[in-house]
């Protein structure tokens, strides 16, 4: 017999004790390991889960009632028609709305139109 005290799974050539591979369909050996290195995850996608909106182009504007509003979350300034360094001014405060919101799209969105 082998050496008095081992377990028979620790017998030199007894692989009674661990399973490590299994027949496929054509009878080749496949093991059970799972590879650790160059495995390319695929990403789980729920099937709940929407697909985000794309982030918008451009502030909605209306220069005729002199507003411009975030199509993100709604924010809304305003700003006389008439005059060109007030929309400048209205500008302004938009993008410090989009730099300074905790919403990651509106933060998004200020960096796509602003440029800051």
């Amino acid at each position: 017999m082998g050496r008095q005290g081992s377990a028979p799974s620790q017998r030199i050539g007894s692989d009674a004790g661990q399973v490590r591979t299994y027949f496929d369909d054509n009878g080749n050996r496949q093991p059970f390991a799972v590879p650790l290195v160059d495995v390319i995850p695929q990403a789980f996608s729920a099937p709940w889960v929407k697909d985000e909106e794309p982030i918008p182009d451009a502030c909605v504007e209306d220069p005729e009632k002199g507003t411009m509003q975030c199509p993100v979350d709604g924010y809304s300034t305003n700003w006389n028609p008439d005059s060109r360094q007030a929309y400048n001014l209205a500008r302004a405060r938009m993008a410090r709305h989009c730099k300074s919101s905790k919403d990651a799209r509106v933060q998004e969105f200020g960096l796509k139109v602003f440029g800051r």
